[in-house]
């Protein structure tokens, strides 16, 4: 059998980006295939979240960093070796092939300066030629790439046997680089609610909650406005919004048994959606990053949860939404990604 690795955020203290490891993974065991995470985080990276977290007195970070790692360490299948710089990859010739994805991986950010200078690490240009190169749902997270981010990137590009990216705007970027690439979902949506429960069944709400309200970033007025509208119209008691701290298990547990989310965040609009949860999703403000979520709504016919301006949230509150219709856009799109899958394993890999 042929062995398979992915390459992805799931060191990101973030509940969506291991969640999307968690998923990818998950689905390509369903599938037979003997597979791992390559645990790779850059060391520059990692002292400069903490060394960030410690100047903003966010020490926070760190209580939800552990919590998440002892996610990985408990539900992923990881790499016996961890693995600190692009240097170091380069000794990661164990796989048949590696897939990239999803996430924000191809960020221009990232790409430039996460090792202080330019790193390929999710180009996978560690690998050899005869390691198999495939991309699922990999995103930019920007509407526009530099010159210089496309001369870095485009020679590495060309080595893939296939890929796939998660926004329409990454599939127009690559397709300006002479590069064709189809759009699929994020992984945590090859993903059924029933595949989720496990990881959260017999938890215990710590407190009430009708409202379940996920805000990322900082100064994100109009989502926070929205967070008080709706808490004072679900009756419940109203919040700070502050960061939040539970595990991930928790997090999972406390959107399903709510009755209303309130949103900025990709991720959770995905779950609301998995989850079956009323909810609005807010862009993140000052940000280009929206794009996702304007492509995910429009794929699940629910264009109108996306509020560009707070006032209107009041007129979604109590409206209900067709989760049969839902559904099933949700599945016809899932079917495109799992031929996108079945012909990547069956074809590219050679399972």
């Amino acid at each position: 059998m042929s062995k398979v690795a992915t390459i992805t955020f799931h060191w990101s203290a973030n509940y969506g980006a291991v969640l999307q490891a968690y998923a990818l993974q998950r689905y390509l065991l369903n599938c037979g295939v003997d597979t791992q995470i390559i645990d790779y985080l850059p060391r520059r990276v990692l002292l400069a979240q903490a060394v960030s977290a410690v100047k903003k007195r966010h020490f926070s970070y760190f209580n939800k960093k552990r919590k998440l790692r002892r996610f990985c360490k408990q539900e992923l299948r990881l790499t016996k070796k961890s693995y600190r710089s692009n240097r170091a990859l380069h000794r990661c010739r164990d796989f048949d092939a590696v897939i990239c994805g999803s996430d924000q991986i191809w960020n221009e950010s990232f790409t430039c300066r996460a090792e202080g200078k330019p790193t390929l690490s999710f180009y996978l240009n560690f690998l050899g030629d005869q390691t198999k190169r495939i991309a699922y749902s990999a995103s930019f997270g920007t509407p526009k790439l530099s010159a210089e981010m496309q001369k870095l990137i485009t020679p590495e590009l060309a080595k893939f046997a296939k890929i796939s990216v998660r926004e329409k705007r990454g599939q127009e970027l690559l397709r300006e680089m002479k590069i064709d690439a189809e759009l699929t979902l994020d992984p945590t949506m090859l993903l059924t609610a029933k595949d989720y429960l496990p990881l959260f069944e017999g938890r215990k709400c710590k407190a009430a909650t009708k409202v379940f309200t996920y805000i990322l970033h900082k100064n994100q007025t109009d989502a926070q406005k929205v967070c008080h509208m709706a808490q004072r119209h679900f009756g419940q008691k109203e919040a700070d919004g502050g960061e939040l701290f539970v595990d991930l298990q928790q997090w999972l547990h406390d959107l399903a048994n709510a009755e209303f989310v309130v949103t900025n965040s990709f991720h959770g609009a995905v779950f609301s959606l998995l989850l079956h949860k009323p909810f609005v999703v807010l862009p993140v403000q000052n940000s280009g990053m929206n794009d996702r979520i304007e492509t995910l709504m429009q794929a699940a016919g629910l264009s109108e949860r996306i509020v560009t301006e707070p006032d209107r949230a009041q007129t979604l509150f109590d409206k209900p939404i067709d989760w049969n219709s839902v559904d099933a856009r949700l599945a016809e799109l899932r079917k495109a990604s799992e031929d996108y899958l079945d012909d990547v394993i069956r074809n590219g890999i050679g399972v």
